[in-house]
């Protein structure tokens, strides 16, 4: 039997090699793919062959790339067992480094064979896998939000939350978050479509048409492709600001700014939406921040009214900084993320280092956290103490019980030994894994202006002084 699989492994090679030379250069990949799997029985077999192959191919990227494309076929039509998904996990790991702009491509399938992994998994590794299920599924929501594919993206964010809340992970509430404002995207994307198509039978539909701009303009931040909608039966704002505003701020004098900044501040933010109310004022922010800049190399005294409006306008987003639908989800621009590895009474009692962002700075205990639970001393892990009372209505004396104030009547205490430093807290060595743990205090300075906040010299944080998620393309 050894012998036989010798000999079978020999004549692939040999085939490999004669093939490489005169059928691959001619484009007959068939004839190739053919010799190879020729000896298999089954699907499972065919993808584990043609992934040896690929292996023994060497620096030929184009005959690799074919032979774990269709090793990556029959894979997924053999996901019977664990080891066939951990193999096709590979081919689609080797996909993504061999094309990297096509990793997106390879994503749903992840997601369907982490969810037949999931299947097959025991109960004590199901949790882990939902995870990773989740982290695909909101990749892949995120990559279709970039692209302004709103649909795309709330289908897989939606169902990232349906995994999420069935395992109780501590992202799915922010995961329903973001479905509620890519719903307002996606419910603008389809008013759209039924404007445009409206218009084009009435197209003196006044109506519609300033719906249409009004739509593209607030809800999807399109300015140029509003103006494409704009004549002259629509409002004077309109006809004179949309076609400023698809001009580069750079391009705007000072009063332009000036004007697009109060138009987008006083009237398109007047919105209950927290998606429209968020971009129109970040809007609104960059052209008083390029008014403050032309005002501060000519006429600085002009330049008060732009500083109080853009700090009014910070004061509003920073109540809205959780609206931005390319925020990292995990984190929500934080940097950390609650840790699932002590969760007491249903609930994280710690955060741990955003691993979907790889935020930086100072990283807690990825055990505890520093937060480890004890019996509360004063109730003995009980909640409570009875007290004995005596009753003047009945002449008896009686137990009552008292909730334990230091433990919120959970029984269940984390201690915490502090003592302050310059920036951080330090807390004890943490007794399940002896590491010393500090919390972070500091917010993500952005290191490009070193929080000077320069929008017209620093492309890194636009003027906010902090950066946000490095993995979710939304900050530097």
């Amino acid at each position: 039997m050894q012998l036989k699989r010798i000999i079978l492994f020999v004549g692939m090679i040999a085939a490999i090699a004669c093939v490489l030379v005169g059928v691959v250069r001619s484009d007959e990949t068939e004839t190739l793919i053919n010799e190879i799997i020729k000896a298999a029985r089954t699907d499972s077999e065919r993808s584990a062959k043609l992934l040896d192959a690929a292996s023994l191919v060497g620096e030929d990227k184009k005959s690799k790339l074919v032979l774990l494309e269709t090793a990556l076929k029959y894979g997924m039509k053999s996901l019977g067992t664990a080891e066939d998904c951990n193999r096709t996990l590979g081919i689609l790991d080797m996909l993504a480094q061999m094309t990297p702009g096509r990793a997106s491509q390879w994503r749903p399938q992840t997601a369907r064979i982490y969810s037949r992994l999931l299947a097959l998994a025991k109960p004590a590794d199901r949790q882990k896998l939902a995870g990773k299920i989740v982290s695909t599924l909101v990749r892949e929501g995120h990559s279709a939000a970039t692209k302004g594919n709103w649909k795309d993206s709330l289908a897989a964010y939606t169902e990232a939350k349906r995994t999420a809340s069935s395992f109780k992970l501590p992202v799915r509430g922010n995961i329903s978050g973001r479905i509620r404002i890519l719903g307002s995207l996606s419910r603008a994307q389809d008013n759209v479509s039924k404007h445009t198509a409206l218009l084009k039978n009435t197209p003196d539909n006044v109506e519609t048409r300033t719906k249409l701009v009004r739509t593209l303009l607030t809800v999807l931040d399109d300015p140029a492709t509003a103006a494409g909608h704009v004549n002259d039966d629509l409002d004077q704002k309109f006809q004179a600001y949309v076609p400023l505003a698809v001009k580069a701020i750079s391009d705007v004098p000072a009063e332009g700014c000036k004007s697009l900044a109060q138009w987008y501040r006083k009237e398109l933010a007047r919105s209950v939406l927290p998606i429209v109310k968020y971009r129109m004022l970040k809007r609104a922010r960059a052209y008083y921040q390029r008014a403050i800049e032309l005002h501060s190399t000519g006429d600085g005294a002009g330049a008060a009214l732009p500083k109080l409006a853009r700090a009014s306008i910070d004061a509003e987003l920073s109540k809205l900084e959780y609206a931005d639908p390319l925020l990292c989800v995990y984190c929500l621009g934080g940097k950390e993320v609650a840790c699932g590895d002590c969760m007491v009474a249903g609930a994280s009692t710690g955060m741990v280092l955003c691993q979907p962002c790889r935020g930086r700075g100072h990283v807690k205990c990825s055990a505890c956290d520093g937060h480890w639970g004890v019996k509360c001393s004063k109730c003995g892990g009980k909640g409570g103490t009875y007290t004995r009372k005596y009753s003047k209505r009945t002449g008896k004396y009686h137990k009552e019980f008292n909730k334990c104030r230091p433990c919120k009547s959970k029984g269940i205490m984390h201690k915490i030994r502090k003592r302050r430093t310059d920036w951080s807290l330090s807390a004890g060595a943490c007794p399940k894994c002896g590491t010393q743990v500090l919390k972070y205090r500091g917010s993500a300075v952005c290191k490009t202006c070193k929080g000077r906040g320069r929008s017209g010299q620093c492309d890194g944080c636009s003027g906010t002084k902090r950066v946000i998620c490095t993995q979710c393309e939304s900050g530097s």
